[in-house]
């Protein structure tokens, strides 16, 4: 008898090694592998490499940056009030809009990175989008805890193994390389 572990499992049509569960047979719904960090297997049975947390946040950094700059020019044409008005609305639409249609906001597309049905990995669609949105924005006008929860909304993807925001989870969304 050798004392040589088993080969590799082979790799899935994606060319990405294929992780199914963790030596235990546990995992979260979506398959996530505690022996892999980084990556996630949807419900198809494909691996997917995770998206890291520095670059969400360079994405969402890019999208507030634009979403600033909109709210200016919205703001000095339509002015104060409107502005303060339309902004969050547009914002709101930028996001939903471009979660459902390409899974990728501006910033996303530019830090190579991609919004994903965890459990087909096709894109979310609007229901997931606006869920996603909902999330952080909505419980962001608490006054005073809801900037607490936003922020810990946000984090949370920091210690989650599949790398998920409480938006991502409760979208049941991924947010992968591409």
């Amino acid at each position: 008898m050798s004392d040589m572990p088993p080969p590799p499992p082979p790799p899935d049509e994606g060319g990405s090694p294929s992780f199914g569960s963790s030596p235990s047979g546990s995992g979260d719904p979506y398959g996530y592998s505690q022996t892999r960090p980084g990556w996630s297997t949807l419900g198809t049975g494909r691996a997917v490499e995770l998206a890291n947390p520095a670059s969400r946040l360079g994405a969402r950094i890019i999208d507030v940056l634009l979403v600033v700059v909109g709210g200016i020019a919205i703001t000095s044409v339509a002015g104060g009030i409107a502005g303060a008005v339309l902004t969050p609305l547009g914002y709101a639409a930028y996001e939903i809009s471009m979660i459902s249609l390409r899974g990728q906001t501006l910033g996303k597309i530019a830090l190579n990175i991609k919004v994903v049905g965890a459990a087909d990995g096709e894109l979310p669609g609007w229901g997931k989008a606006v869920g996603r949105w909902a999330v952080p924005n909505l419980v962001g006008i608490v006054p005073l805890i809801g900037t607490i929860i936003t922020f810990l909304v946000y984090l949370s993807l920091v210690w989650d193994g599949a790398r998920q925001g409480w938006h991502d989870k409760a979208a049941k969304t991924l947010v992968i390389k591409t």
